[in-house]
């Protein structure tokens, strides 16, 4: 039975089409991957599914009292409270319903006669709410939840304000989890989790009851429990029909589809066979965290070892640190143990606890910093790098194309962009200004 329906979908950012005609259906317990490459229209097209975007053209249609659990790509305007809070946001209705039985417990002990037995008799049905909503369990959910997507008891303490954007991020999947949704709309889920995240949001998706979508950059991102995927080449490509029963169409469209079957084989165990292939570092050069590194760009004095903090416990404790010019380095851990605060102690954006970390002379810093990026708005592509440094327009062109930005891509508005397609701006911004030290907390994140 279809839960959604759509009708010649079509999108446009000024005159440039994103899609057009797109038609499509989904049925319960769809499993749906939607694959392309950044700028493609992925984001844009689960934003109008989701309600977050308005379509130029078509109509969409939910089935009446469906659910909904929408995480996008990049965290939203971070609200009042802590990360905690934030989570704490999926149980409002239990929550509310918690506080009524408490107050009707207290009517039932004043009351008497008629009033007492209608106090009764409403608690009673609160109490049967209180159950549906799996009221007695709910706190040891919320805790595997977040201990699954990374989020240990000092990160869920930080307000919201002031935690990474993949903290939010983590923080917003757990809340759509928890929310018991129907059906999942997830952008990019794995773009903060660690192995272990990776491992275990698999497994939660495979026993999950409901239909989900995930949106990727790659097909092979997952395919233990991937049904069928929807394929995007290019930006003015739409989805194109996957395997029964959902099924989707356009009339602009360069795109195929495939269906996969389970496979036992995870994606992080490829990812991890590539890393230790490809990205280790040659036996006897690799550093830990808390060893002397090897100084002249950043130092931090071993009579005075910087420890940091976040909230009341420190992240990172006694981490004595020398990096001689032209060093390359990897900070490399589990979500939640402090690599993000450390970054930031060393240039001084967070004061450690004790100690001191100073960076050598002229060094002159680039810091990419992970979920925090700040472009100029209602600017063009080519306005915000020039933006950074004054450039020519041809050479500006060019260094853009260096960043997959080509022919008119160079002129979309920067609000328009993919989650993708803006950090690429953000490193090109970075890049043009020419730092010697460079410091980038997570760039393939998008």
């Amino acid at each position: 039975m279809p839960i959604l329906t759509a009708s010649n979908l079509a999108l446009l950012f000024g005159e440039v089409e994103i899609f057009a005609g797109v038609d499509l259906q989904i049925d319960e317990r769809d499993r749906i991957g939607i694959v392309g490459p950044n700028g493609a229209g992925k984001t844009s097209l689960i934003r109008i599914l989701a309600g977050e975007l308005e379509a130029n053209a078509g109509t969409i249609t939910w089935q009446r009292g469906v659910r909904i659990g929408y995480v996008p790509q990049t965290p939203n305007q971070a609200p009042d409270g802590t990360v905690h809070d934030e989570v704490m946001q999926a149980f409002t209705r239990l929550r509310q319903v918690e506080d009524e039985l408490a107050s009707s417990a207290l009517d039932i002990q004043v009351a008497e006669g008629t009033a007492r037995r209608d106090a009764e008799r409403r608690y009673d049905a609160l109490l049967r709410e209180f159950e549906a909503l799996g009221g007695y369990e709910y706190e040891h959910r919320m805790e595997r939840v977040l201990d699954g997507v990374g989020l240990p008891e000092e990160t869920r303490a930080t307000p919201a304000a002031d935690a990474s954007g993949g903290e939010r991020t983590r923080a917003a999947l757990a809340r759509a989890l928890l929310s018991d949704p129907d059906f999942l709309i997830l952008d990019e889920p794995t773009n903060y989790l660690d192995f272990h995240g990776l491992d275990w949001l698999e497994d939660f998706l495979s026993g999950f009851t409901g239909g989900f979508m995930v949106v990727y950059t790659t097909a092979t991102s997952s395919t233990r429990w991937r049904t069928a995927y929807w394929k995007s080449t290019t930006a003015s490509s739409s989805p194109s029909p996957a395997t029964s029963p959902s099924t989707a169409s356009s009339r602009k469209s360069s795109s195929d589809a495939s269906s996969s079957s389970t496979s036992d084989s995870r994606s992080t165990s490829s990812a991890k066979s590539r890393l230790s292939a490809d990205t280790r570092p040659d036996s006897g050069r690799e550093k830990r965290v808390g060893a002397q590194l090897a100084s002249n760009a950043l130092s931090a004095s071993t009579n005075h070892k910087p420890t940091t903090q976040s909230t009341s416990e420190a992240s990172a404790h006694s981490v004595p640190a020398r990096l001689e010019r032209g060093s390359r380095t990897a900070i490399i851990g589990s979500n939640g143990i402090g690599k993000t605060t450390l970054i930031k102690t060393l240039l001084g954006e967070t004061p450690p606890i004790t100690g001191r970390a100073s960076l050598g002379h002229n060094v002159e810093p680039g810091y990419y910093s992970q979920g925090s990026i700040d472009l100029p708005q209602r600017s063009s592509v080519m306005d915000a790098l020039i933006d950074a440094r004054n450039l020519r327009i041809p050479e500006a062109r060019n260094y853009l194309a260096r960043f997959l930005f080509r022919g008119d891509d160079v002129f979309k508005s920067t609000s328009a962009l993919s989650g993708g397609e803006r950090s690429r701006l953000a490193l090109a911004r970075l890049l043009i200004t020419e730092p010697n030290m460079l410091i980038l907390d997570e760039p393939t994140t998008h």
